[in-house]
């Protein structure tokens, strides 16, 4: 919406930042956005400093926290939820295939 279209005209001031890659989200409630982070998350597939930032507690406590019924504060489940989107979209061709892959014997044929 309105947040991409100032980064990318901010973008665009500078001849060394390439356009930015503009992401649409799934669903319209917070909870149906951040559902895909969710997945990503309980997959393991989401990594965190070993070292702890100063930022990490806050936002361990507010993605522990998130219940996605208009919590005071979710910026931080918001940008994970748009960074899992985009890595959904790319990595789709190679590891999100639309039906589970099915092994298959010499000779046989489901």
């Amino acid at each position: 919406g309105g947040f991409q279209d100032a980064v990318a005209n901010e973008c665009r001031r500078y001849i060394g930042i390439p356009e930015p890659r503009r992401v649409t989200p799934y669903g319209s409630t917070k909870l149906q956005r951040a559902w895909q982070a969710v997945q990503l998350c309980q997959g393991g597939r989401v990594y965190l400093p070993i070292e702890e930032p100063p930022w990490l507690p806050p936002f361990e406590e507010q993605l522990i926290d998130f219940t996605g019924l208009d919590d005071e504060h979710d910026d931080m489940v918001d940008s994970i939820a748009y960074m899992a989107t985009s890595c959904q979209h790319l990595m789709r061709p190679a590891n999100f295939a639309a039906q589970p892959p099915m092994l298959l014997t010499a000779g046989y044929s489901p």
